[in-house]
């Protein structure tokens, strides 16, 4: 976006007859806008969230919960040994806080109509360093791709943006590192 412009048309040449010069390429076609999938994480009970809990969460088309949601996702919350250091997770209100740990999301409970190219997810943190937090991409259960967060200790939440510029879809992402919250409704899947 927007959409690319036409190439220059090639200049003929040749003799002794002259080819035509080409004519100027057409321009690119406009993306079409993404489908946003928002994975609902208010189901989640207040209070502590044991390390080892695998939870199944739903996924709306919007922040406004009607009807049935349109999949779910496998909510895993990586225990001490698979994190490699003690873990820490709650949930009060709207917000999920992970003192430290992992989230691992398994994808393999939405439509096959429903491939997921990108991993949007927005968090508020204090990390001193660039790169504390990573949100990993998964496919076939080996890492296809990551970003971290750039900013230190930012006033407002960072977003990160996992897309793959192959078009192949995503089975599962982890968001892992230290010291941040999300709201509920701050991860979401895309459909591009």
């Amino acid at each position: 976006l927007p959409p690319g412009s036409g190439g220059a048309g090639g200049a003929g040449t040749g003799t002794p007859v002259d080819i035509p010069d080409g004519a100027p390429g057409n321009p690119g076609d406009e993306c079409p806008p993404w489908i946003i999938w928002f994975i609902y994480h208010s189901l989640i009970p207040d209070g502590a969230i044991p390390g080892g809990n695998t939870l199944p969460l739903p996924v709306f088309t919007s922040t406004v919960v009607t009807g049935s949601p349109v999949g779910q996702v496998q909510t895993h919350f990586m225990d001490q040994a698979e994190f490699g250091a003690p873990v820490e997770y709650q949930k009060l209100g709207n917000d999920v806080i992970v003192g430290a740990g992992g989230i691992q999301y398994a994808l393999n409970g939405l439509p096959p109509t429903f491939p997921v190219t990108g991993i949007q997810v927005t968090i508020q943190h204090n990390c001193a360093i660039p790169g504390c937090i990573q949100l990993i991409g998964l496919r076939g259960g080996q890492e296809v791709g990551s970003t971290a967060t750039q900013q230190v200790n930012p006033l407002e939440p960072e977003t990160l943006l996992l897309y793959d510029p192959g078009s192949l879809p995503f089975d599962g992402f982890i968001l892992v590192g230290t010291g941040f919250t999300f709201d509920h409704w701050w991860i979401t899947i895309i459909d591009p």
